[in-house]
């Protein structure tokens, strides 16, 4: 059971908060993804919007978008959403929504609404960045995949730079 919590942790880690349009589409709302080598389905989160505010009764929700499905759509399994990529509201206004992923605790991710367009900031490195994505590094041999590591990406808030950090268990 610890291997399955540590691969839905490497997914978990790949995430892109987006809208609630269709998410195969450009979207402002979307957050950031979950992609891994794996394969080529990916997670995704999304902001949930209510006449242009978070939808403070369910203000972000996450799926799969399976590519090898002609991108179907797909919510977690139950066990996906307990032990990996379900995600914990910590606080929700009109504005800020603040949470984790179930696999990452002790990684908070806020997302703002800023203009037209919804962001989600996460330390990386110690440094607040919008957040874009997490890729995770799978090994698939065994008969449950286990995560060999997984990699933040974002934007530095302050000068845009790119930051990266590798998470390993």
């Amino acid at each position: 059971m610890f291997r399955l919590q540590r691969a839905a942790l490497a997914l978990l880690l790949f995430a892109s908060l987006a809208g609630q349009a269709d998410p195969r589409l450009l979207d402002s709302r979307r957050l950031f993804f979950i992609r891994s080598n794996y394969n080529r389905n990916e997670v995704v989160y999304e902001a949930l919007l209510d006449n242009g505010v978070f939808d403070i009764g369910r203000p972000v929700r996450g799926y799969w978008i399976l590519h090898m499905k002609g991108d179907a759509l797909e919510n977690f399994s139950a066990l996906e959403d307990r032990l990996a990529f379900g995600l914990v509201i910590e606080s929700a206004t009109p504005a800020q929504v603040i949470f984790h992923l179930r696999a990452a605790r002790d990684r908070k991710v806020t997302a703002r609404i800023e203009g037209e367009h919804v962001s989600a900031s996460a330390l990386i490195r110690g440094v607040e960045c919008e957040l874009v994505g997490l890729i995770a590094s799978v090994d698939a041999r065994g008969m449950i995949p286990s995560v060999n590591y997984v990699e933040l990406i974002g934007h530095a808030r302050d000068d845009g730079r790119l930051i990266t950090e590798r998470v390993t268990r």
